[in-house]
C-alpha cells in the first residue's frame, strides 16, 4: 500500500481526468506507475493490480 499527498490543483486535475476516462484515481495511478516502471526496465508485476 502506498499513500501520497497531492497538491489540491493536481488532485483536482486528476479527478477530472479519471472521470473523463471512466476509471478511478487508484486504477489510473497504478497504470501510470506501471508504465513508468516498464520504461525504467521493470519486469511485469506478479499480480493483476501491480500492487503488493
Amino acid at each position: 500500500m502506498l499513500h501520497i499527498r497531492l497538491g489540491s490543483e493536481l488532485h483536482r486535475a486528476l479527478r477530472v481526468i479519471v472521470a473523463e476516462q471512466d476509471t478511478t484515481l487508484q486504477e489510473w495511478v497504478v497504470r501510470a506507475l506501471t508504465a513508468a516502471a516498464r520504461e525504467a526496465g521493470m519486469r511485469e508485476p506478479t499480480d493483476s493490480q501491480g500492487a503488493g
